[in-house]
């Protein structure tokens, strides 16, 4: 006949102790026990699910009481009757408040994300493509709330918004990827468990980039009276500036981003480091003329005391930088006629239009900062044809100032 297992009491717990007992068990629910251990007891549940026993450890004795070791053990019963392995469930509930303590607001892993790219990249591309993107088009919505509770179509609403606001699809994309490169930094530092935006394609989302067309004088007896007109501009300081800008094709970050530093005087040549011309991935190196140098020669008696090469006020934005060179052109008179990005479409047309052709494709887009060549080509091409480019920029200068 088996033994019958009395229902425990505070007395008979204490009893047994007295006799150092190895185990005591508790009559009222199968499997509870006081189990000795080399400072005293503890309280284990044993239980079986399908095929296999184990043990829950519940607590210390007397740190927990036989009342509340049976309460715990009623609990585990609960979970057993409904399949739930209790140890597993355990794990669950310890991961969860693990990551409950390391909870973060959106903003603080976005305060974490910036640190480390502003010691990966430019501070120019920080600025604008990194805490830039954040400040305008992603922490007012989202700074405040935790990044588990933000959703897939959170994000997508969030960058819809931008083309209605600006026109620019691009501007979107960048603001998307930069987003997923935020939520692939919170998954390796177990803020999240996965990215769900690696699954999405932002092309279905957003509308067709409509090609925006910068206004450009292609006619080359209206070129030159331009070019005529920018060495006549009253602000002499404004009108070295455009005239260096007509005479390079630059962009207007080049010439706003153009530091001191940056210019090789005795090798003639500017070198842009990586990420300081349009986000350059590779150093971006600009021939100079005599012509262009005797501007920068003016330029620095000016402004010797400045960082940058163009830059009058060093507070000033990109945006107001060229803002200031398109105004200066519709005082000239050439409102939708011609704009300071238009020299790029100008010195590519005309010289490609001439009759002698003296000027290969690549020279010229190499003079533009394009790409040259298909993914497969590009690697292996390690020349920016720079003699070919000086003899373009002469070219161009001569075209500008010849009359027919």
């Amino acid at each position: 006949m088996p033994k019958i297992i009395k229902p425990l009491t505070d007395r008979t717990i204490k009893s047994e102790i007295k006799k150092n007992a190895k185990t005591i068990p508790d009559g009222s629910i199968a499997g509870l026990a006081l189990y000795k251990k080399k400072d005293g007891y503890v309280w284990r549940f044993r239980y079986k699910l399908g095929n296999k026993r184990s043990y829950y450890t519940i607590g210390d004795y007397p740190l927990i009481s036989l009342k509340e070791a049976r309460a715990k053990a009623g609990e585990l019963k609960k979970l057993l009757s409904n399949n739930i392995d209790p140890n597993i469930q355990k794990q669950k509930e310890k991961q969860e408040l693990i990551k409950k303590q390391n909870k973060k607001t959106f903003q603080e892993i976005v305060n974490e994300f910036l640190m480390l790219k502003k010691e990966t990249v430019s501070p120019e591309r920080y600025k604008k493509n990194y805490k830039g993107r954040f400040d305008k088009y992603i922490l007012p919505n989202i700074k405040k709330r935790y990044i588990e509770e933000i959703t897939r179509d959170d994000i997508i609403s969030l960058i819809k918004k931008i083309p209605s606001k600006n026109g620019k699809v691009y501007t979107a994309k960048d603001v998307f990827n930069i987003i997923k490169q935020l939520f692939d930094f919170a998954v390796h530092s177990n803020y999240i468990e996965y990215n769900f935006l690696q699954g999405i394609k932002i092309s279905k989302i957003l509308p067709k980039h409509k090609e925006e067309h910068r206004d450009a004088i292609t006619n080359k007896n209206e070129l030159r009276q331009l070019y005529k007109d920018i060495l006549n501009y009253p602000n002499e300081l404004l009108s070295k500036t455009m005239q260096f800008q007509a005479l390079t094709a630059l962009r207007n970050v080049g010439l706003y981003r153009l530091k001191w530093e940056y210019i090789k005087w005795d090798e003639k040549i500017i070198i842009y480091p990586i990420g300081t011309y349009k986000d350059n991935q590779q150093e971006y190196r600009l021939p100079l003329t005599n012509t262009l140098i005797d501007i920068l020669k003016f330029m620095k008696q000016i402004h010797y005391k400045n960082e940058f090469v163009f830059l009058k006020d060093t507070h000033s934005t990109e945006n107001s930088f060229s803002a200031y060179l398109l105004f200066a052109y519709y005082e000239m008179g050439y409102k939708n006629k011609h704009s300071p990005h238009g020299w790029r479409s100008s010195l590519r047309t005309l010289t490609m239009e001439t009759e002698k052709r003296e000027f290969d494709f690549d020279i010229i887009e190499a003079q533009l900062n394009h790409k040259i060549g298909s993914n497969v080509e590009r690697p292996y091409i390690r020349t920016d044809l720079m003699q070919l480019r000086y003899k373009l920029l002469e070219w161009w200068e001569e075209f500008l100032t010849t009359k027919d």
